[in-house]
């Protein structure tokens, strides 16, 4: 099988490599100082990069999973906006897609997606938040923490549980009952900030609620398989980024009558390092092409490319400051701050322990 990139996916690429390379400066100190590019975010709209999934319906081009990753690989600050539109794409009502989806256009709309609690991480079955059902709609109680853009988010997807089981609600920002509180000071992708939010008798109708009562889980799956896309790829920029500015920078480092690229142990070094982010890539460019397709195995292909690029990203990175030696110490180098986003990423959506037991989950009946 061959994953190509159209001549439209080729020219997205393009496109979004250049206004990131352009903006990377200002984007890395919105995320030092850990706040939302918001400019750069609506511009970013504008210019369909973050709208990219989106239906021509809605004011996108249509595209899927591979676009999405296209994205990704260069920039994450579209990521959360990625997920509550899929969200929305996958499970939403029309009268939910046509409400909220239009607003992505320009970047007027900035979703937050609240399933984390302080006492409840991977296991959904422990959540506390709840929503009771009340004559006129939904109450919705509880504390979420790690919550991506919550105070700049113009709708929360909210995960609670009701009598019926897991359910997901749309929550607008100006809904009473709301209190973003603590701002959190995470080691990476500080460009989307974290906070805790409660959530005190908000009132929601049944309008409001994506798919029914107790189908949480399947707006879930719906949901986070796809994001692993996004996850590995910006994994995946991070390493190729790492990797080439240590390259470039070895190519020139003299030792000797020698450069830096001219010792076998740096070769060997570098060789190992492309050939794992790139066979990262293509699992990321499987996995993204399964999703679009609807393969039923997608969910154990997503896994094993957030698995694969986590590694690879993480060796790159790590690896890149070694070929560098002291210049790769110094915090106005990026290294740093790419190897703090890619263990970020490698923990947000699903650890690599978690990959690999939704991976053997699939793997070991078949054996």
């Amino acid at each position: 099988m061959k994953f190509e990139y159209t001549p439209a996916q080729q020219e997205l690429a393009e496109r979004v490599r250049a206004w990131r390379e352009d903006h990377e400066a200002e984007i890395r100190e919105h995320s030092e100082r850990s706040e939302f590019p918001r400019r750069r975010y609506e511009e970013g709209m504008e210019r369909g990069f973050g709208t990219a999934i989106l239906p021509e319906a809605y004011g996108g081009p249509g595209g899927g999973a591979v676009e999405y990753g296209i994205v990704a690989q260069q920039t994450g600050i579209f990521q959360i906006c990625f997920q509550t539109q899929r969200a929305l794409l996958a499970t939403g009502t029309a009268e939910q897609k046509e409400r909220y989806l239009p607003q992505f256009r320009d970047g007027s709309a900035v979703g937050a997606i609240s399933i984390s609690e302080p006492d409840t991480g991977s296991s959904l079955k422990s959540m506390e938040t709840t929503a009771e059902r009340r004559a006129d709609g939904w109450v919705v109680d509880g504390v979420k923490s790690h919550v991506n853009l919550a105070a700049e988010a113009s709708v929360h997807v909210v995960y609670a549980m009701a009598d019926e089981g897991l359910t997901v609600l749309l929550v607008d920002e100006d809904t009473p009952g709301i209190e973003v509180s603590a701002k959190r000071d995470p080691i990476g992708t500080r460009y989307l900030p974290i906070y805790d939010v409660a959530y005190d008798d908000v009132a929601v109708g049944d309008e409001q609620i994506l798919l029914g009562p107790g189908d949480g889980y399947e707006v879930f799956f719906e949901t986070f398989n796809f994001s692993r896309i996004g996850n590995a790829s910006e994994m995946l920029g991070h390493g190729y980024r790492s990797l080439r500015r240590a390259v470039r920078w070895a190519r020139e480092r003299a030792v000797g009558d020698d450069v830096v690229t001219d010792f076998q142990g740096i070769r060997w070094k570098v060789a190992d390092l492309y050939t794992d982010l790139r066979a990262a890539e293509l699992l990321r460019d499987e996995a993204a092409a399964a999703l679009d397709a609807g393969d039923e195995d997608a969910p154990r292909k997503t896994s094993m490319a957030k698995l694969a690029a986590a590694n690879a990203a993480l060796a790159a990175t790590t690896e890149a400051i070694q070929i560098t030696g002291a210049h790769g110490l110094y915090r106005d180098q990026p290294y740093e701050a790419n190897f703090r986003d890619v263990k970020t990423l490698e923990v947000a959506g699903g650890s690599r322990e978690i990959m690999r037991n939704v991976i053997a989950d699939s793997v070991i009946p078949e054996f």
